[in-house]
């Protein structure tokens, strides 16, 4: 069936200041209580390298053994979880 992401966890700017919200793998937080914790994400690559974000963790996502964050984009999104249907 059709699924949409909640709009109220659209990533967004304040004071200069980005916020978003992500997946993350556990291998980052050492376990599985890491809902809703906080933390700051440096972007290593690509057009934002060096720029920070405050991320909140809404989900433990499936990564495997891979420390490994994906950024909740609404209404798009590519990687581990996809929130677009590819059309071929």
């Amino acid at each position: 069936g059709t699924s949409y992401a909640c709009l109220d966890t659209s990533a967004f700017t304040e004071n200069g200041v980005r916020y978003g919200f992500v997946a993350l793998s556990l291998d980052i937080t050492g376990g599985p209580s890491s809902c809703c914790e906080c933390y700051e994400a440096t972007f290593l690559e690509g057009p934002m390298k060096d720029e920070t974000m405050i991320v909140q963790a809404i989900n433990n996502g499936e990564f495997g053994n891979t420390p490994l964050m994906d950024i909740h984009v609404v209404g798009a999104g590519h990687g581990d979880n996809n929130v677009v249907a590819v059309n071929e």
